[in-house]
């Protein structure tokens, strides 16, 4: 299975959360993330029940979860109101590209699957969008300052002015968001370009 260090892969037998997968995740992912000081929102499912929280909070944090009351999510959670559209046109445009190209990837087998996740998130994470997720928070109502303007992630990363990969010269499929280079399948998927290296 494709192993990333910015993602967390969790099964199930009936492919629903469970409080045990809450219990993971928190332990695994949240609480090593975050610093001493935390706020968690979370959605009104019952798995997300304190007793669970209250288990495995590390002591010494200052951490506080609050719940989305039902039938809110979609007004009041961040990701819900901005986040969730961006994402999902982002691999709506790259899973565009491996069409147009013809190229033989399966994007549905389960590797391909992890593998992309992981790379938009890394691409979404560059400092470029800080403010995107800024706004995404504004528009939900958390904070009143609105963020300066942003770029269009699928504009930045997907409408390239140089049509050929900066690495060999074959067709771009994208622009890396962090390093601004134009990347071909095979450099930017196949060998996995994981960047961390930002350009303004």
């Amino acid at each position: 299975m494709f192993k990333a260090d910015n993602i967390y892969v969790l099964a199930s037998k009936s492919g629903k959360l469970t409080s045990e997968h809450m219990k993971n995740w928190l332990q695994n992912v949240y609480f090593p993330n975050t610093g001493s000081k935390s706020l968690l929102l979370l959605d009104s499912w019952s798995g997300h029940c304190p007793e669970v929280i209250g288990e495995i909070t590390p002591p010494d944090t200052n951490f506080k979860h609050m719940s989305i009351p039902a039938g809110t999510t979609g007004q009041i959670q961040p990701l819900d109101v901005f986040g969730f559209r961006i994402w999902k046109n982002f691999i709506r445009k790259f899973s565009d590209q491996i069409i147009l190209y013809q190229y033989d990837v399966n994007l549905h087998q389960r590797d391909n699957i992890l593998k992309l996740q992981s790379l938009t998130h890394n691409q979404l994470s560059s400092p470029r969008f800080i403010n995107v997720f800024k706004y995404a928070w504004f528009k939900s109502g958390y904070i009143e300052r609105r963020p300066d303007d942003f770029e269009n992630p699928v504009e930045v990363c997907f409408s390239s002015e140089k049509p050929t990969c900066d690495i060999c010269g074959d067709i771009a499929v994208i622009t890396c968001a962090w390093c601004k280079r134009s990347l071909c399948l095979k450099h930017f998927f196949h060998e996995y370009h994981f960047c961390q290296h930002y350009v303004e």
